[in-house]
């Protein structure tokens, strides 16, 4: 097998380690390293005998052929070179955290997910040899289902010493350990429902705190403590840079004690076995347990990358609970602007935007609405062509003509953006007289037509099976797929209606089994037309059943939910947030 040739971005204090844990891979080879600084590239470069050092990413992509991008830079350059990467078809890893903001990792994710290039998070903490080894344990149930728990990592190890630039970091303890200790809590006992946390400055001369405590409600009941320090105090019991965690379950209690002991106590009495990291002779051994992570992280990112296996740690999530834009007219700057600040504020990552496709907004316009806010658009409606008394299929072929060159400048538009367009109603209630062959026919074509225009302008056509009161073509998830299947473009897709689930499928179940995990955005819609979780005693659907199957379908799309029906939209806006967010982690 050939090997995968990659360039590093970063050639900061974690590069060394980064680059020599490569190393330890076969089938891999860093042509170019790349830094702003050009010094510290050359420097890198020369160390480990890497051919060309750059300053410029942008120059690197031009003149090498790499198969993947190792991004090993600050957190505030993330956004800017995954996007790069995305905009370039070349996959990308990211060093933890993956951004400063939800909304711009959301711009990161979604620009991968439409360039279907994958995206991978370096988070290595996970692959700390005594934390798989006390994950085993959690595994085998031997102490029974966890109640409690607690992990630690509290040092007073001058860490700024090797790096000074953390004491000008604004959230300094949650960026760089917390980062690490959450995903492990993650790692060990799945995805939080509820979190607080209480934050300290010890230094006086650092911005961001440097003490830290959160506590987690995981989705298994499981109560999770996480106590990060880096006060540069004196403490009895510090091994930096290990983590100490202890567990309270059901039948027992586990340990990972210092030194890389795993000790577990059950009825049978306490047993305990070390489990030291693997040594490597460029590690210091000061930070042994984690440098040596590393090396498991790049492989099991290697084996994803040569399409051997599934990575641990990606920037797929999610992206749930993005609100479902009411129509407005007027400037869209000034009311874009103002609804997007309120989607955040709300809750929420961002808008679903229907214009009006008579009068498509200026793109770049629309844009900077956006980035005033840091608010994404992941998918543009196209509910708005039939209420304007178009139709894609539509006994008269001068409408037809208009609603499909209408439907085209909605592409465009979502195209700027990289966004999901989604096609539902837009189609029509359907040809009266018309026969199947017909129908198909014409859908044929015009589906056809659109799905080329979206691949030269970057968006996705999302078709949306509607129940038979809104149309009597295309009415099931199955219909809808076969469509997908037919057409065949990597620009056409489906997507779903809890709506259309409950009204034209033998069960919601059904409905989103028949998708075949293809779905990219999903409609939140009760009968009630109350928002998720607002009114318990008006909805109809079971929220918990539908996301633990889209969780099980292995959805990675966006979902939405409509404004309520009547009053003050906020307080409902609010709760469905929270309310679909809890589901999300549980």
């Amino acid at each position: 097998m050939a090997k995968k040739r990659f360039a590093m971005l970063g050639a900061g204090f974690w590069s060394r380690f980064q680059l020599a844990a490569w190393r330890e891979l076969g089938g891999v080879e860093c042509v170019a390293v790349c830094d702003r600084v050009r010094r510290k590239a050359e420097e890198r470069a020369e160390e480990f005998g890497v051919p060309r050092a750059y300053e410029d990413p942008e120059e690197l992509l031009r003149r090498e052929q790499v198969d993947f991008l190792d991004v090993v830079t600050s957190p505030e350059t993330h956004a800017e070179l995954v996007l790069l990467a995305a905009e370039r078809k070349i996959p990308v890893i990211c060093q933890k955290p993956m951004a400063l903001s939800l909304a711009e990792a959301g711009r990161m994710v979604s620009a991968c997910r439409e360039g279907q290039v994958p995206f991978f998070v370096h988070e290595n903490w996970r692959w700390q040899t005594p934390i798989r080894g006390l994950k085993r344990v959690l595994d085998e149930g031997r102490i029974g289902r966890p109640f409690r728990a607690r992990i630690t990592m509290v040092s007073g190890f001058p860490v700024f010493i090797n790096q000074p630039f953390l004491k000008e970091l604004e959230e300094f303890v949650l960026t760089d350990v917390g980062t690490h200790v959450l995903d492990v809590a993650r790692f060990l006992f799945g995805e939080a429902d509820q979190l607080s946390c209480q934050i300290q400055r010890v230094h006086a001369d650092i911005k961001g705190e440097d003490v830290a405590t959160v506590m987690m409600k995981m989705q298994t009941g499981t109560t999770v403590v996480c106590e990060l320090g880096y006060a540069e105090n004196f403490l009895e019991r510090d091994r930096f840079p290990e983590t100490f965690v202890f567990v309270e379950a059901e039948r027992g209690s586990a340990e990972l004690a210092p030194d890389f002991w795993v000790r577990v106590t059950t009825q049978d009495g306490t047993h305990a076995r070390r489990v030291p990291p693997p040594r490597y002779a460029w590690a210091d051994p000061a930070y042994a347990v984690v440098q040596s992570s590393i090396v498991a992280c790049h492989a099991n990112l290697l084996a994803a990358l040569r399409g051997e296996g599934q990575a641990e740690t990606t920037g797929e999530e999610i992206d749930f609970a993005i609100v479902d834009q009411k129509t407005f007219t007027g400037e869209y700057e000034n009311i874009n602007k103002s609804f997007a600040h309120g989607a955040l504020a709300w809750g929420y990552d961002g808008i679903e935007f229907t214009p009006d496709p008579l009068h498509v907004p200026d793109p770049a316009t629309f844009e900077h609405a956006l980035q005033s806010t840091g608010a994404i658009m992941p998918v543009v409606n196209t509910g708005r062509v039939f209420a304007q008394g178009l139709a894609l299929l539509h006994a008269d072929a001068a409408v037809r003509r208009k609603s499909i060159d209408a439907f085209k400048d909605i592409l465009s538009f979502a195209g700027h953006f990289q966004a999901r367009v989604g096609l539902g109603a837009a189609r029509g209630a359907g040809i009266p007289g018309a026969s199947r062959e017909e129908m198909d026919r014409l859908a044929d074509e015009i589906f056809r037509e659109l799905a080329a225009h979206a691949e030269k302008a970057g968006a996705i056509i999302m078709l949306e099976p509607a129940d038979p009161g809104v149309t009597s073509f295309i009415n099931t998830v199955e219909e809808a797929m076969a469509w997908v299947d037919r057409i065949g473009s990597p620009a056409f897709s489906v997507m779903l209606d809890t709506y259309q689930l409950t009204e034209a499928e033998p069960s919601i179940e059904h409905g989103i089994r028949a998708a075949r995990g293809q779905a990219r955005h999903i409609h939140f819609y009760d009968p009630s037309r109350w928002p998720p979780g607002v009114r318990a005693e008006k909805d109809r659907l079971d929220w918990p059943l539908i996301m633990r199957l889209l969780r099980e379908e292995g959805f990675h799309g966006s979902g939405s939910v409509v404004l309520a029906p009547e009053g003050d939209p906020e307080p409902a806006a609010r709760q469905a947030a929270a309310y679909l967010r809890r589901l999300l982690s549980g």
